[in-house]
This record gives structure tokens, sequence and C-alpha cells, in this order.
């Protein structure tokens, strides 16, 4: 679970999300070979995120 706070306008908003992540390589060097982020309130509009990275 991850919680995304967005400040914009002089306005706080906050959204929860879910992560996925695919990881490559072994012990002690793991890395992220792909991250995926799913919010869960996705059927409301987001105002302001522009894009997540």
């Amino acid at each position: 679970m991850m919680l995304l706070v967005e400040l914009a306008r002089h306005r706080q908003t906050m959204h929860s999300a879910r992560c996925e992540f695919t990881l490559t390589g072994s012990r002690p060097h793991w890395r992220i070979r792909r991250k995926k982020i799913n919010l869960l309130r996705s059927a409301e509009p987001l105002e302001c995120i522009a894009y997540l990275l």
C-alpha cells in the first residue's frame, strides 16, 4: 500500500494506491525491473497530478 500526497494550490489531497514491483537479480543486489502503481479510487477525477514516475 502507498499513500500519495499531492500539494497544489495551497491544498493537500491524499490518494491511496497499491504498488506492484518486479525484481531482478539476486541477493544482496536486487533491482527494480518494473513498478506499477494502481490508484484505488481511480474513478474519481485527478485535479493536479500530471504524471507519476
